[in-house]
C-alpha cells in the first residue's frame, strides 16, 4: 500500500473522540504540500508535493507534476491576455516585446522578427533575393529598378512636360531623334560635361561641344580618330576643319583701320574667386603636332602649322617647343622677343653654301655673329665680330668680347667625382689627309697676342691670357717661342714658387733679391742618378757624390774663406728610440703597445735585422683614482728580429730580462700578478707588440705601462720606425 487514504491507527477500539478526531484519517506517508486526488472510482489517493515552479498536468488520465516552465506541454491558449516572457517564433510568437511603429516587419527564420526604420519620404523596400530587403530612394533606386545612369531603358514613347537632364553620354533612338522645344535650344538642351552634345557615325565620335564653366569647347574627331578612306590618294585632301575662300568687298573709299580676319580668336581672361590662384600654363591655341605616320605610311614634310604664303606677324612672344623650317630666305621680325624653347637640340639648318648663312645684326646691321656653312673652302666656322665702340674710361671698366658668366654647380650624391669639366671646355680636333703633308704649326686654342696700344694710351701690364686666382695645370709640355720659354717679364718685380710634394720642400725664386731658394731639404740634383746632390737641412749643407768622387776645378782661381769641411761616411746600422705610454689597459687581455715598421723596398733590398729591448713601470689602477688603492711593477723584455732581402722575416721569442716584485697600497685589493710580452707579425714590415697583465687582487680595475722602447738596427736602407699603438 502506498500512497491510500486510509484510517489512523489508533489501537484495538475506537473510543468517540478518536472517531471524530480531524487526524482520524489519513494518507499513507502523508507530508505537508500533499494533494489528494480519486485513483480509482473507490479510492482516494495522494500526489506528493511537486517542486517549486512545477506545473501540475494531468498525464494517463491522473494529475502529475510538469518540470517545464513554459505552457509547451499545456497547449493552446484559447482566449486571455499573455503577460509573460516573450513568447518565440517556434510556439507562433514574434520573440520580441516591441516593434517599431511603422516599420515594416522582416522575417528571420527560427530567430525574432525585426522591424525595418520607418520608410523617408520617396524611399521604396527593394530586395535581392537573398537578403533582407532595403529601403531605397533617389539614384540608388533607379540603378536598383533598370533606370539608372548606366542603364539603358527603352520606351515606348516618353512626353516630357518639364526639363529633361541627361547625367550620362548618349540618347539613342532606332529611329528619327526629334528635338522640338517651344523655346531656342540654347536654353532647352544644357549640360554641364565634356561632351555635352557629339556627332557620331555610327562608330566614332566626330564633334562634341565642351559645356563646362572650367573648359568650354567645340573639338573635331578630339575623342576618337575615325577610319577614314580616300579615294584619290595622289589628289585628296582630308580636313577636319575647313574655312572655305570668300570674297570680302569694302564699300566706299575710305581707309580701313581695322584688320580683317578670317579666324579670330580672342584672349581668354582667367579669374580667380577664392584666392591667389598659378596657372602653370595658358594656351589660347595649341595644336598637338604633325601629322605621323602609320605602319608602311611615309610622311615626306609632316608640318604641324603651315603659312602657305605672306607675312606672319607676332606681336608677342614666341616660344617654340618643336622644329621652326623656313623653306625660302625669310626674317623673323616682331615687336617683343623672340624665345626658342626646344625640348631637344636647337637645330639650326641651312641650305646655303656661303660665309654668314647665319647672322646675328644690331640694330646698325653689324654682323656681331656669324656662321659659315661652307666645307670645300677656307673658313672659321664661327666668327664673333664686336663693334667698334666708344667707352668713358672709368677705373673697372670692361670689355669683352665672350664672356662666361659666374654660375653654381651643386653636385647631388656622396660618390666621389672622379674629374669634372665646367666652365669652357675645348675638344681636339682632328686632322687628317687624303696624301701625304705636313702641317707646320696647329693649335686647338690660338691667342693672337696681348692688347696693342694705340695712339697714346699706354698699357702697364697687357696680357694675352689672365688667370686671375685658382690653380692652372698644364698636363702637356709648355714650348716657348724660339726654344724659349719666358716667366715673367724683364725689368718687371715677380716672384716665381715652385712647390714640392712635401711642404715645405719648395723652389722660389725671389725677383727682389734676384735669388733662387731652396728650402730647407729641398734636393739640387745633376746628373741623370742624382749624381751629385746639394741641400740644406736645419743645421747642415751637404753636397752628395752618390759613390762618385766630387772634385772642385777653380780653372786657376783660388777656394777661400772655407770654413770646416766633413765627409759624411755612409753607415747602414743604427738606433731608434721612444717612449711609449699606454692606459686603460683591461685584466688579462693581450693589448696592443707599439709596432716597429720597416721599409719595403724596391727590388730585393729588405734585408736588415733589429734587437728590440722593453723596459719601464706597469702601473695598476694610477691613470684613474690616485686617491685608492694602487700597484707598480718594474719590468723588461727583449727580442730580435731579422729579415732577408725577399721580405722572408723571423723572430725571437721574447725574453724576460727582469721582473720586479709588485709594490702596492693594498695588494691584496690591488695587484698586479704577472706581466706577459707576446709580438704578433702583422706583415713581414709591421711587428705589433702586445701586453697582457695578470691581477691578483679582489679590486679589479684597469692598467697604464710606460715603456721606453730601443730598436738597434743594423743593413736597413731605412731606419724602423716604432708608433705607438
Amino acid at each position: 500500500m502506498a500512497n491510500e487514504f486510509k484510517h489512523a491507527s489508533v489501537g484495538t477500539s475506537l473510543s468517540q473522540a478518536e472517531w471524530e478526531a480531524v487526524g482520524g484519517h489519513v494518507f499513507n506517508s502523508q507530508a505537508t504540500g500533499d494533494i489528494v486526488y480519486a485513483s480509482s472510482s473507490s479510492q482516494l489517493s495522494r500526489l506528493a508535493k511537486g517542486t517549486d515552479t512545477h506545473v501540475l498536468i494531468l498525464s494517463s488520465g491522473i494529475p502529475a507534476w510538469s518540470t517545464s516552465t513554459g505552457i509547451t506541454a499545456v497547449g493552446t491558449i484559447a482566449t486571455g491576455v499573455w503577460q509573460g516572457t516573450d513568447v518565440g517564433v517556434a510556439y507562433g510568437g514574434t520573440g520580441v516585446s516591441t516593434l517599431t511603429d511603422g516599420g515594416i516587419l522582416l522575417g528571420s527564420g527560427a530567430s525574432a522578427i525585426t522591424a525595418m526604420a520607418v520608410l523617408a519620404d520617396s524611399e521604396m523596400i527593394v530586395g535581392n533575393g537573398s537578403t533582407d530587403p532595403v529601403a531605397e530612394s533617389g539614384a540608388t533606386l533607379r540603378t536598383s529598378i533598370g533606370v539608372g545612369t548606366g542603364d539603358s531603358p527603352t520606351f515606348t514613347g516618353l512626353t516630357l512636360s518639364g526639363d529633361l537632364a541627361v547625367n550620362g553620354t548618349d540618347i539613342t533612338s532606332t529611329g528619327a531623334l526629334t528635338i522640338n522645344p517651344t523655346t531656342t535650344l540654347a536654353h532647352t538642351l544644357t549640360a554641364n560635361q565634356s561632351q555635352a552634345f557629339t556627332t557620331s557615325d555610327g562608330t566614332t565620335t566626330l564633334t562634341y561641344i565642351d559645356t563646362r564653366n572650367t573648359t568650354p569647347a567645340i573639338a573635331t574627331h578630339a575623342v576618337d580618330s575615325p577610319n577614314v578612306t580616300l579615294a584619290d590618294a595622289a589628289n585628296a585632301t582630308h580636313q577636319l576643319f575647313e574655312f572655305g575662300a570668300y570674297d570680302v568687298t569694302l564699300a566706299g573709299t575710305t581707309t580701313v583701320s581695322s584688320s580683317q580676319r578670317t579666324v579670330n580668336i580672342e584672349s581668354t581672361q582667367l579669374r580667380e574667386t577664392g584666392g591667389a590662384v598659378t596657372v602653370t600654363e595658358a594656351i589660347t591655341m595649341r595644336i598637338a603636332g604633325a601629322p605621323y605616320p602609320f605602319a608602311d605610311v611615309t610622311i615626306t614634310n609632316p608640318y604641324a602649322f603651315v603659312v602657305d604664303s605672306g607675312k606672319s606677324r607676332f606681336d608677342g612672344d614666341i616660344t617654340i617647343d618643336g622644329d621652326l623650317e623656313f623653306t625660302g630666305t625669310q626674317e623673323i621680325t616682331g615687336t617683343g622677343n623672340i624665345t626658342l624653347n626646344p625640348a631637344g637640340a636647337l637645330i639650326l639648318q641651312t641650305d646655303s653654301s656661303s660665309w654668314n648663312a647665319f647672322q646675328l645684326q644690331n640694330p646698325a646691321g653689324h654682323v656681331v655673329l656669324g656662321i659659315d656653312t661652307r666645307t670645300a673652302v677656307d673658313n672659321v666656322l664661327v666668327m664673333i665680330t664686336p663693334p667698334a665702340t666708344s667707352d668713358t674710361a672709368v677705373s673697372g671698366t670692361k670689355r669683352a668680347t665672350l664672356e662666361l658668366a659666374p654660375s653654381t654647380l651643386t653636385l647631388a650624391g656622396s660618390t666621389g667625382v672622379t674629374s669634372l669639366e665646367t666652365g669652357l671646355v675645348v675638344r681636339q680636333t682632328t686632322i687628317t689627309d687624303t696624301s701625304a703633308l705636313t702641317v707646320a704649326a696647329s693649335s686647338t686654342v690660338y691667342i693672337a697676342g696681348a692688347p696693342i696700344e694705340a695712339g697714346s694710351v699706354s698699357i702697364t701690364n697687357p696680357y694675352a691670357l689672365w688667370v686671375d686666382a685658382g690653380v692652372s695645370r698644364f698636363d702637356g709640355a709648355i714650348i716657348g717661342s724660339g726654344g724659349q720659354l719666358d716667366i715673367g717679364q724683364s725689368g718687371v718685380n715677380m716672384d716665381v714658387k715652385f712647390y714640392g710634394l712635401t711642404s715645405p720642400r719648395d723652389m722660389h725664386w725671389d725677383a727682389g733679391a734676384n735669388a733662387l731658394w731652396l728650402l730647407d731639404d729641398t734636393r739640387f740634383n745633376i746628373g741623370d742618378s742624382a749624381d751629385i746632390q746639394m741641400y740644406h737641412d736645419p743645421d747642415v749643407s751637404y753636397i752628395t757624390g752618390n759613390n762618385h768622387p766630387l772634385n772642385v776645378d777653380l780653372n786657376g782661381g783660388t777656394l777661400s774663406n772655407v770654413g770646416p769641411i766633413f765627409q759624411r761616411v755612409a753607415t747602414a746600422a743604427g738606433a731608434e728610440r721612444a717612449i711609449i705610454h699606454k692606459d686603460g689597459i683591461a685584466d688579462n687581455t693581450a693589448t696592443a703597445i707599439f709596432t716597429i715598421t720597416t721599409v719595403n723596398e724596391s727590388g730585393n733590398n729588405d734585408d736588415g735585422a733589429y734587437t728590440c729591448f722593453i723596459k719601464g713601470m706597469v702601473g695598476h689602477r694610477i691613470d684613474t683614482d690616485a686617491a685608492g688603492h694602487l700597484a707598480v711593477k718594474g719590468y723588461s723584455v727583449a727580442f730580435a728580429r731579422c729579415i732577408a732581402g725577399d721580405s722572408d722575416g723571423t723572430n725571437t721569442a721574447v725574453t724576460e730580462i727582469w721582473e720586479s716584485a709588485e709594490a702596492g697600497s693594498n695588494l691584496g685589493n690591488r695587484g698586479i700578478n704577472s706581466v706577459t710580452t707576446t709580438v704578433t707579425e702583422t706583415s713581414e714590415y709591421v711587428q705589433t707588440i702586445n701586453i697582457t697583465i695578470d691581477d691578483d687582487g679582489s679590486g679589479v680595475d684597469t692598467f697604464e705601462v710606460v715603456f721606453e722602447v730601443e730598436v738597434i738596427w743594423g743593413e736597413f736602407q731605412t731606419p724602423p720606425v716604432i708608433t705607438a699603438s
